[in-house]
């Protein structure tokens, strides 16, 4: 969870007043600037991407591929990707809980203030998609052991598809238009559910 204050419109990037004063461990916007400009390439961006999107949609993208660039601030990223302030803090948060994304604090020179830099989690954030796809890859092993075990009944209009046994107590009739079940070929979903398998196995190893 975020420890940082939600509250009134400074959202995530609430900032706070140093309490020691001075100007020690203070940067510069100049200094800030070339720090990004001399961040790395982020390793396997492409699948950071997919992680993005997956958790965040098209937004959650926008946003991580503008970090590439390295630390930006909430309305850095609302600049960057036209967004609005408060779309942005939200899925920075929901990126955060999933550890996509990482912050630091840092007080400015002038005002004393407190600002929050957000940039990717590289190695977080692969590890969260390599989870996602090992359940998914779970999801399928079954769906396919389903397939290949049972026959099953389909209505012709496409309203109803269920397993012989299921078939039966419904007397062959689709609840939802009254047609007869017939038999479904799903040769072709059981082709489908193996590519996708294949896949997925080979992404895993």
């Amino acid at each position: 969870m975020l420890e940082i204050s939600r509250r009134g419109s400074r959202g995530l990037r609430s900032r706070e007043r140093s309490r020691t004063g001075g100007k020690g461990g203070a940067l510069t916007k100049k200094q800030r600037k070339v720090r990004a400009e001399k961040r790395p390439p982020i390793p396997n961006i492409d699948l950071i991407l997919e992680t993005a999107g997956h958790l965040a949609g098209e937004k959650g993208e926008k946003i991580v591929r503008a970090l590439v660039v390295g630390e930006l601030t909430d309305e850095d990223l609302a600049k960057r990707t036209n967004l609005q302030v408060n779309q942005v803090r939200s899925i920075l948060y929901s990126l955060h809980e999933s550890r996509i994304v990482t912050y630091r604090r840092e007080r400015e020179e002038n005002s004393g203030w407190y600002v929050y830099y957000w940039k990717v989690d590289p190695e977080r954030a692969i590890d969260y998609l390599r989870q996602h796809r090992m359940e998914v890859l779970r999801r399928l092993e079954e769906r396919l052991a389903e397939e290949e075990s049972k026959i099953f009944f389909a209505c012709d209009k496409g309203c109803t598809r269920v397993p012989y046994e299921e078939a039966i107590g419904m007397e062959f009739k689709c609840p939802s238009c009254g047609g007869t079940l017939q038999p479904h070929q799903n040769t072709a979903i059981i082709n489908s559910l193996r590519a996708r398998i294949e896949k997925l196995r080979r992404e895993l190893a």
